[in-house]
């Protein structure tokens, strides 16, 4: 069985030594240089979390965290992860929402809402104050936390508008006024308002 040659590289390794220390520092620490660089990926697969995969985790934003029980509760989806057309469910402190949050077709970004009815839940803990959500879609985690304030003197976020009597409209005499700047609008207004 023949032995590996190892003169030619001892031959290297003595003309290598004839170098400048300098020399021989730069192409060591080269050496060292190209090594990190092609086991960067391989060291980052096995120490590191998948960032790319942390931030795609579906967020959602209470538009309206002032309500009142039984109003419009609106959520919105804060990336693009949670900016799809699907049902959310809804954690309500720490109580899995029984129906869960509706996707408002033709939002964008997606908005859901859901309702706080009290035949659905305990009515004490529909009681006045600060309480918990959370949401998630059926198949995923839930988000972070969110918190909500129910109050009798809340606003509804959704106001009905009365039928308006058209006919009322119809001998009404329409003029039209052409202005160039901000300050004309505003003279001729005061102008037809005050004859």
């Amino acid at each position: 069985m023949d032995l590996p040659d190892f003169q030619n590289a001892r031959k290297w390794w003595d003309a290598f030594n004839k170098w400048p220390l300098s020399y021989r520092i730069l192409v060591a620490i080269i050496i060292v240089i190209v090594l990190i660089l092609v086991s960067l990926p391989f060291l980052q697969d096995f120490f590191s979390i998948d960032k790319s995969k942390a931030s795609e985790r579906p967020m959602f934003i209470v538009m309206n965290p002032n309500i009142r029980v039984g109003s419009n509760t609106l959520i919105v989806a804060e990336n693009s992860a949670a900016n799809l057309n699907r049902l959310l469910k809804v954690e309500y402190d720490g109580i899995v929402f029984p129906t869960g949050g509706t996707p408002i077709s033709g939002s964008d970004p997606q908005m859901w809402h859901f309702t706080l009815y009290d035949k659905e839940l305990p009515e004490h803990m529909l009681k006045e104050g600060t309480h918990e959500l959370r949401f998630s879609f059926f198949d995923g985690e839930f988000s972070n936390i969110s918190k909500i304030i129910i109050s009798k003197k809340a606003t509804t976020p959704f106001i009905e508008l009365p039928e308006i009597d058209v006919s009322s409209f119809e001998n009404i005499e329409i003029q039209t006024i052409h202005v160039h700047t901000a300050r004309d609008l505003i003279r001729a207004i005061k102008t037809m308002s005050h004859p």
